[in-house]
């Protein structure tokens, strides 16, 4: 059988294009971060510099979270979870005691609950898969590959 190779640049010049990100959901994100920090840290600062951040934070005239006011972005957990919840439920409804696929190392009976989802035969070795279970395996797999912050490829 032949070796599948894949190109390392591969993560740069296709999964990364698919999404766009804005330089100031970027700035903001970052801004988030480092208030987190400080709150979660701030116990170890000298009280003036503390106060010196939390004032460049939440100043009332000048503060960054008082003079930013962007709109919230509501609608994106929307967008992303409907197709989900539908294409899981017609897979669920379509294919329900099919199994999809066999993982290649020996598992427990512990296991079986949760990769044989619609497929009750007690005799079924655990390492089989039913296709929900694929389904929510790879939705929640993922996971990781949709939150990569977009590179520049040159």
């Amino acid at each position: 059988m032949a070796e599948l190779l894949l190109d390392p640049n591969i993560r740069g010049w296709v999964f990364l294009p698919i999404k766009k990100i804005e330089l100031l959901q970027v700035q903001d994100s970052q801004v988030m971060i480092r208030a987190r920090l400080l709150r979660e840290n701030g116990k170890y600062l000298p009280k003036q510099s503390f106060a010196m951040r939390r004032h460049w934070f939440n100043n009332e005239e000048t503060g960054y979270f008082k003079v930013q006011k962007r709109a919230p972005a509501s609608q994106g957990n929307v967008t992303n979870v409907l197709p989900m919840i539908i294409i899981g439920g017609w897979i669920n409804w379509m294919f329900s005691g099919f199994l999809t696929t066999k993982v290649p190392s020996p598992l427990t009976l512990r296991f079986k609950p949760m990769l044989q989802r619609g497929v009750e035969l007690t005799y079924l070795d655990a390492s089989w898969v039913s296709s929900a279970s694929w389904y929510f395996l790879n939705v929640f797999g993922l996971r990781t590959i949709y939150t990569l912050p977009p590179t520049n490829p040159r």
